[in-house]
């Protein structure tokens, strides 16, 4: 019977350094307003919980850069980057007596990436004013997100046989939207997933009952919002 992963995953951070610096131009670019955001951290200690609370140690490696910069009046620009590298530590083991199990003790886990961390995420959201008023205007936004290969439990590729061992690849989506300002009143049409890209949010491994489940991502949508403020 496979091992059912955890009902949470909840890591704490340690020797977090967060900074912020103001530039006035990167490489020759002009970026009046331009803001830097880095983070740094190091180490963390997760816990998984099933019937039995078990503790499992790792560390947690990783980076955060984030850019804030309006090079033209009309024009703002987003940016983040971020690197997560995770591993369990060396002689833990779960699920003893399990098919893919090669140790008494179970599927090894050392050096494995913690499940739903991807090593790379990054986003890019610019937003263009085509019309401008006294009280508001007229916006056209995007926003690009990458999410780099993830799995969906802490045995990674070493239990399941099928789809659920690969995890899901890498992908990226496509929001964006068209937003009309005035004073109290805004509406706006949006899209996200815009390449209506297909990916697995979730995983998990039933193949005792001979197949993997998996919750695919949301598809492409669409929408129209208004507000009036009082």
């Amino acid at each position: 019977m496979p091992f059912k992963p955890f009902h949470f995953l909840a890591p704490r951070c340690a020797q977090f350094i967060r900074t912020e610096a103001f530039a006035p131009d990167l490489a020759g670019v002009q970026l009046r307003q331009s803001q830097w955001t880095y983070a740094a951290f190091l180490e963390a200690e997760i816990n998984l919980t099933d019937q039995l609370t078990l503790t499992l140690g790792g560390r947690m490696v990783g980076f955060e850069l984030e850019l804030k910069a309006r090079p033209h009046p009309r024009l703002r620009l987003d940016a983040s980057v971020g690197y997560l590298d995770t591993r369990y530590n060396d002689g833990q083991f779960l699920a003893p007596g399990d098919p893919a199990a090669t140790d008494p003790r179970g599927i090894a886990l050392g050096e494995n990436a913690f499940p739903f961390a991807p090593k790379w995420t990054a986003s890019f959201s610019p937003t263009v004013t085509l019309v401008q008023f006294d009280k508001g205007g007229i916006d056209l936004s995007a926003d690009v997100t990458y999410v780099s290969q993830q799995y969906f439990d802490p045995f990674n590729d070493r239990q399941a046989f099928g789809p659920l061992g690969k995890g899901q690849s890498g992908y990226a989506l496509v929001n964006a939207s068209l937003r009309y300002d005035a004073g109290n009143f805004s509406a706006s049409i949006w899209a996200k997933n815009l390449f209506d890209k297909s990916y697995n949010a979730y995983g998990l491994n039933i193949e005792s009952f001979g197949f993997d489940f998996f919750t695919p991502g949301a598809p492409r949508t669409y929408g129209v919002e208004a507000t009036v403020r009082f």
